[in-house]
């Protein structure tokens, strides 16, 4: 025995009695090796030291009890897991709970206080209008439009109208769809119609073409109507339009100007939308939302590829007064017109 070894012995406390086997304490942990024993590279050896670690503390898995890299890395992984531990479970109980909410109250913590928001003047019309409507048995069609020619003539108006107005009026494409759905009408009377029989027994076929147009106002929408468009000239509808719009911005649209319509349509792709099935409004039976202009790739008579300026139209009607066939010839007719403004010419009063 070296005289460091009895040293050792010599310092050690008296042994205890043995304890009985249901109370025995745990075996205690073996001495740790001398340092100049451990079996180690160099390079674990500074990691050792960059982590402030006792090799002598950590469990060897190399071969010949070699202390591998990846023993040191999971000995101070586990370190600092016991240390993490210990930290919380000497926290008073009353400081983590202000700092962690539970679960529960987590989830019954609402982000946004909830609303009760009440319907009322537009609002209130439309909720009315809707309900009467869903009692209604519908269907639809949808028909593309090549706009390619009407929009350059639109182009060559819109500078004159601004001559002729000294700037005040602004020529959108909108009056040209208006007139032209007043033309196709003419052709297809029954699509201008109202029901105004509780139990549809008969139908009033209207004879003025009064067309109304969905707007979006800072109220919400809103249909005016421009009366008479089969005796007015495109320019009259722009000007009719201008002025529901300028009403509609300074909330001063009249009862007036929203009753009377016998058919509608929408511009749902002024906001972006493509396509929309529209809801038919009653006592009317017919309505039509306009898409959204698109720039698409399309072959001519001829063949030839072209640049086309498309939107599609899709329209909605009461099947119990307008049959599937008679909406489909309606949607072709006035295709007729779009795609081929010049005839438009034909109907001006």
């Amino acid at each position: 025995m070296t005289a460091s070894e009895a040293a050792a012995v010599a310092a050690a406390p008296p042994s205890s009695p043995a304890a009985s086997p249901a109370a025995a304490a745990p075996a205690p942990a073996a001495a740790p090796a001398s340092a100049d024993k451990i079996l180690a590279t160099p390079a674990t050896r500074y990691l050792a030291k960059e982590h402030d670690v006792d090799l002598r503390l950590v469990p060897a898995t190399g071969k010949g009890g070699r202390i591998t890299k990846e023993d040191l890395l999971r000995y101070v992984a586990e370190r600092q897991q016991q240390a993490a531990a210990s930290a919380v479970a000497t926290r008073p109980a009353s400081d983590l709970a202000a700092v962690t909410p539970s679960a529960s109250a987590l989830l019954q913590r609402p982000l946004v206080e909830d609303q009760v928001i009440p319907l009322v003047g537009v609002r209130r019309g439309m909720v009315k209008s809707m309900t009467q409507a869903a009692s209604i048995p519908t269907f639809s069609c949808t028909e593309e439009y090549d706009l390619t020619k009407l929009i350059t003539l639109r182009a060559t108006l819109k500078e004159r109208v601004a001559r002729r107005t000294k700037g005040v009026l602004k020529l959108s494409i909108t009056p040209f769809f208006v007139k032209a759905a007043s033309a196709a009408l003419r052709d297809f009377p029954d699509i201008n119609a109202l029901v105004t029989d509780p139990a549809c027994a008969s139908f009033v076929r209207k004879g003025a073409h009064n067309i109304g147009f969905a707007m979006d106002t800072p109220t919400g929408l809103i249909v005016p109507v421009i009366k008479n468009v089969e005796q007015k000239s495109i320019l009259q509808i722009a000007q009719d339009m201008q002025t529901f719009i300028e009403r509609g911005r300074q909330g001063r649209v009249s009862l007036e100007d929203l009753s009377g319509g016998t058919f509608t349509l929408s511009n749902i792709g002024t906001i972006g939308s493509t396509v929309a099935t529209p809801v038919v409004m009653p006592p009317q039976v017919a309505i039509g939302a306009i898409g959204r202009l698109q720039k698409l790739p399309r072959y001519n008579a001829r063949g030839e590829l072209y640049q086309a300026n498309l939107v599609t139209i899709t329209f909605s009607a009461d099947h119990r007064i307008i049959d599937g066939a008679t909406m489909v010839r309606f949607a072709v007719t006035l295709k007729d017109y779009l795609e081929n403004p010049g005839e438009l010419l034909l109907d001006l009063q």
